[in-house]
Order: structure tokens, then C-alpha cells, then sequence
């Protein structure tokens, strides 16, 4: 938990946040946060894998949507690039290894089609509940 919060006060000082618990979260966030935070601890560990790979998948795929190599992002440029890069193949670690548990019968196919499908609608309530 310190690395955590280590690592979140780090950020704030980057992103030059001095009172991040003034931040709240919309309940579409909050819906996706604690769809996650269920299945860490509800499941087994390998499911909170199959939880995070829509997530890991749509970023890459925003960025190539949004061509965000080519523009500038001020302070935030550092992570846009890395977030958003169409070449980001990480997700492909995850989608291996969770096959690789299938195939050794850890992996229920409907519970974590379930749990994917449930991710995937997340994101979507998510991106969709912000006003532009």
C-alpha cells in the first residue's frame, strides 16, 4: 500500500495536483472503479487480468482514432504518448497469459466473458458520461 501511495503523491507533484482528494468521481467512474475493486477481491487473480485488458486495449486504439502523435500536450505530453501510443502491444501479454490459464483449465470461459463484457461496458459508461 505505501508503493501505492508513493507512487499516487509522486504523480500529483508532476501533474502539479496539490489537493487531489478535492478530485471527485462521477458515478460512472465510480461504477468502473468498483467493478474492478470487486473482482480483485471476489475472484480469482486471474480474473482481475481479464478485468483490465479492455482497458489496456482501448487506449492504443484512441490514440491511433485521435492521431495523437502528432499533437502537443503541454504538461501532460509524457503521459499522452505513452497512454495513447498506437504501437502499445502490452495488452498482448495479458491476452497470452490468460489463454495460456484457459487452456490449463483455470479460467471459467463464461465467467470471463462476464467480467470482459462488464469491463468493456465500463469504459463505455465511462467515456460516455463526460459532457464535452
Amino acid at each position: 500500500m505505501t508503493l501505492y501511495k508513493s507512487l499516487g503523491d509522486s504523480l500529483a507533484i508532476k501533474w502539479h495536483v496539490r489537493n487531489a482528494s478535492a478530485i471527485v468521481v462521477g458515478p460512472a467512474c465510480q461504477s468502473y472503479i468498483d467493478h474492478h475493486l470487486n473482482v480483485s477481491l471476489n475472484e480469482e487473480p486471474i480474473y482481475t487480468v481479464i478485468s483490465s485488458i479492455p482497458c489496456e486495449r482501448l487506449w492504443p486504439w484512441l490514440g491511433m482514432e485521435i492521431n495523437s502523435q502528432t499533437h502537443h500536450y503541454g504538461p501532460y505530453a509524457d503521459w499522452i504518448n505513452k497512454s495513447f501510443s498506437p504501437l502499445y502491444t502490452g495488452y498482448t501479454k495479458l491476452e497470452a497469459f490468460v489463454n495460456d490459464a484457459y487452456a490449463k483449465g483455470q479460467v471459467d470461459k463464461d465467467k470471463a466473458l462476464q467480467i470482459y463484457a462488464k469491463s468493456m461496458e465500463a469504459e463505455a459508461a465511462f467515456f460516455n458520461s463526460i459532457q464535452a
